[in-house]
């Protein structure tokens, strides 16, 4: 779903779309029951999507993940008409401004906004009525206008789309690789805050557990009482271990936000951080682990065993067909065998009862010659 705006500005805006439709929770069960309907199908579309892991839509929240990777596939799947629904579903004022209006420019983003939103939407909030405008007017072929301001809504979008993949507003790789006194600087900080604390990343799991620095535990045992809100443990970062590197992001973190350091000791904000970071990596492993085992990334799999059992199912069908087939051939075959059984048994005895009678005639006959030989010769032997 590209975008070109005159000769220098060319936007996909397949992963903003995903975004916006990810975010609206009025669509969350629209897109359920399109998901459903052909959920192998789709799950393979997005699959195949150059978005599926990009950052863009990897680095919210696991919920909103689920949800943009679900409209990836229906974005590469749904006939325009449906998706033209969907979006009227989701933003009925913006489907009904552009519906209208002749051309589309930046102005009428401005109106399809509520104005209860206006002052409190975020940057990604703000992108996704952009985007929204942006692929309603072409889907309903209206003109866009090529003014300034106007174009300039795509700059917004390629920014953003610059930002996620990679220019990110810190990044401590690129400190170490250009910027060695930074590096310095908080490769320093970070092993005093160590040795004042006791902290030590190879302490593992406890590497706040020992610390006899008075603020340093006090401010631990604030953020495990947090634990207790929740009805979690501490034990939930187990599997979230630092390094020495991750300790220098902190202090790096710290040089860049408190550079004239002020009243807020360094030792506060490392022990705060190190909770942050901890939940962060947590948090990070249980979206992997969920990807990993989800129902959905087995959809594949499951079709074809449903194919499968499918295709078991009608071959069990037609062996019981036949098998009734046969027991009807036999019971019929039994039925011919006695009743030829019988009328041979009937053939027999009548046979055996006119071989009987013509025995007995020949004995009679047998007898009455005797008996007129004997008469004739009275010394005929027998008599």
């Amino acid at each position: 779903m590209g975008a070109n705006f005159g000769e220098h500005i060319s936007v996909d805006l397949t992963p903003f779309l995903a975004e916006a439709l990810a975010t609206n929770k009025v669509l969350h069960s629209e897109i359920d029951r399109l998901y459903q309907k052909d959920k192998t199908r789709y799950y393979e579309l997005a699959k195949d999507s150059p978005w599926y892991n990009h950052s863009f839509l990897t680095s919210s929240s696991l919920k909103t993940e689920v949800y943009a990777r679900r409209t990836l596939g229906l974005l590469e799947g749904l006939a325009a008409p449906q998706l033209v629904s969907l979006l009227k579903k989701g933003w009925p004022w913006v489907y009904k401004l552009v519906s209208k209006a002749s051309s589309v420019r930046a102005e009428l983003i401005q109106t399809a906004i509520p104005k209860s939103q206006r002052d409190s939407l975020t940057d990604d909030e703000f992108g996704g009525y952009v985007v929204v405008v942006l692929v309603l007017t072409r889907l309903l072929g209206k003109s866009i206008s090529t003014d300034p301001t106007t174009t300039a809504l795509y700059q917004l979008l390629r920014d953003r789309l610059d930002h996620a993949a990679g220019e990110l507003r810190f990044n401590y790789k690129k400190i170490v690789e250009e910027e060695v006194e930074e590096r310095e600087e908080a490769r320093r900080l970070s092993q005093e805050i160590q040795a004042a604390a006791d902290i030590a990343p190879q302490k593992g799991t406890g590497i706040l557990r020992d610390t006899t620095h008075p603020e340093a535990a006090v401010w631990r045992d604030a953020f495990e009482f947090l634990f207790d809100t929740e009805g979690l443990t501490e034990s939930i970062l187990d599997d979230a271990l630092l390094n020495d590197e991750h300790l220098e992001e902190i202090a790096a973190i710290y040089n860049m936000c408190f550079p004239g350091k002020g009243s807020f000791r360094p030792i506060e904000f490392h022990v705060a951080a190190i909770f942050v970071k901890r939940l962060l990596i947590a948090y990070r492993q249980v979206k992997v682990q969920f990807w990993e085992n989800t129902a959905e990334t087995i959809f594949p799999e499951l079709d074809s065993l449903h194919r499968q059992i499918a295709t078991l199912n009608e071959e069990r069908s037609q062996l019981r067909n036949d098998n009734l087939s046969l027991r009807e051939q036999g019971a019929h075959l039994h039925k011919l065998a006695y009743s030829e059984f019988s009328r041979a048994k009937a053939e027999s005895k009548d046979t055996i009862h006119h071989l009987s009678a013509e025995v007995e005639e020949l004995k009679a006959q047998a007898d009455a010659d005797r008996r007129e030989l004997a008469a004739v010769f009275p010394s005929f032997p027998g008599q």
